[in-house]
This record gives C-alpha cells, structure tokens and sequence, in this order.
C-alpha cells in the first residue's frame, strides 16, 4: 500500500466547510481514499474521523444516497489490517464528499 506523493485533495461540503483527503493505491491498482482533516469555519464545530483507507470502489455507488445509514469498514493506515467498522455520521458524510469530488456525476 503507498500513498500517492504529491496528490492531497479537498472537497468541498455544505455549509462552505471542506474535507481534506489523500488517496493510497494497493498493490492490485485499487485506490484508497483517507480523510486528514475537517475544514470548518472558526464558529462550526469540527466533526471526528478516524485515519482509515476507504477502498473508492466499495463506496462508490454510496455518493449519491443519505450518509447516515452507512457502516464503513476500512484498512487501519498503520497495521494496513482491517479495522473495526465505523458507523458515524460525520466520518460517511466526509467520505462521501469525497467521493462525489472525485466522481461528481453518476456512473451510467
């Protein structure tokens, strides 16, 4: 698994706050996303995440549909093992404006 050097992406959210993200690649060409940070302006309230690799194409299909339903299941960045699975609004609202900043339109 290696970071992709040189990339760090920012999506933007509601409300004008941003999620800054960073994408990994395994060793098959799969492509990982990981949120690094919350961007919100000074009086919002910053919501958690985790550190965890999101395979882009285990939620792909995801960007278009209510984030609060989700259970994400990713890659721990320091074990690069499985990691507990998370059911947490903000880190499924994070990734999903990732995605859809990755992947604006649908897939026909």
């Amino acid at each position: 698994m290696k970071m992709i050097e040189g990339f760090s992406g920012i999506a933007p959210r509601s409300g004008g706050a941003k999620v800054k993200y960073q994408l990994w690649i395994d060793e098959n060409g799969a492509m990982y996303a990981q949120i690094i940070e919350n961007i919100v302006k000074a009086k919002r309230k910053r919501g958690t995440h985790t550190t965890n690799l999101y395979r882009v194409t285990d939620y792909l299909d995801y960007r278009f549909i209510r984030a609060r339903d989700w259970v994400l299941v990713g890659i721990d960045p320091k074990t690069f093992e499985e990691a507990a699975p998370v059911r947490d609004f903000n880190e499924a609202g994070f990734l999903k404006a990732i995605l859809k900043h990755l992947f604006p339109k649908p897939m026909v």
